[in-house]
């Protein structure tokens, strides 16, 4: 009987230590992690700065190196700083079950679509306001075939009330 005491005393402990050394490996892995997501999100924008430019779109090549900057200057995207790494102890599981509702609450995958179709409504809201009519057109309606909306009017509508509610906050 003693015996067994012992060895699950042991097998407990080296659980709970193999676990704490994991997640300081995790830790330390989800920081150069992070480092990686970043260079590449900063390859990515230059070679569409480039392509842009190379097309002559010199709008969308400014967007893209603007990215750049952004990502790569102080204080820049806060996201990729190290000190904004959540990890837990209890990450991983956490990370299982915010899948697992994920992947029910948006089954038809429409929900990235209709934001990308509110994100370019708010594009075409700011180029309308700086008075670049054409292209604040264009991008309603997009953003009106990516929410399914057939009245451009209507999905100006939307986008302000959603930046109405933003600012409130």
């Amino acid at each position: 009987m003693r015996r067994w005491a012992v060895l699950t005393i042991i097998f407990v402990v080296g659980f709970v230590l193999g676990a704490i050394f994991l997640s300081i490996l995790s830790i330390k892995a989800s920081k150069v992690y992070l480092e990686i997501v970043k260079l590449n999100y900063i390859y990515e924008q230059e070679e569409l700065g480039k392509g842009a430019w190379k097309k002559g779109d010199l709008q969308n090549s400014f967007y893209h190196y603007y990215n750049v900057v952004q990502a790569i200057s102080e204080p820049g995207i806060q996201s990729f700083k190290p000190a904004h790494v959540k990890w837990s102890f209890d990450l991983p599981f956490t990370a299982v079950i915010l899948n697992k509702i994920l992947k029910e609450t948006d089954k038809l995958k429409r929900g990235k679509v209709i934001n990308e179709g509110i994100y370019r409504g708010k594009l075409g809201l700011i180029l309308e306001t700086m008075g670049r009519y054409d292209e604040a057109q264009q991008e309603y309606i997009l953003a009106a075939k990516l929410m399914e909306i057939d009245d451009i009017e209507k999905v100006k509508s939307i986008v302000k009330k959603l930046i109405e509610e933003e600012n409130k906050e």
